[in-house]
């Protein structure tokens, strides 16, 4: 089975894998590890989800994702530096 294995450049893609069921939720999106302990926890709701919007147009993105071609499933693996 073939695996494509991309930066992690689309939105819809990073937030299938660490985004909350609810987009409004004030947890999820595994920011803790990308952004200060202040910054962090100053977002809420609606905020996260667009701070990691901002994060995957970065360049370079916050991390890598792996599709199977077959089954089109997604799932990423944040980036060592």
């Amino acid at each position: 089975m073939p695996i494509d294995i991309r930066p992690a450049t689309v939105f819809d893609d990073v937030a299938a894998v660490i985004g909350p069921k609810r987009p409004d939720a004030n947890v999820c999106w595994c920011l803790s590890y990308r952004l200060g302990s202040k910054q962090n926890q100053q977002l809420h709701g609606l905020e996260r989800g667009e701070r990691v919007r901002e994060l995957v147009a970065d360049d370079p993105p916050p991390g890598v994702r792996r599709r199977s071609r077959a089954t089109r499933s997604t799932t990423g693996a944040r980036r060592s530096t």
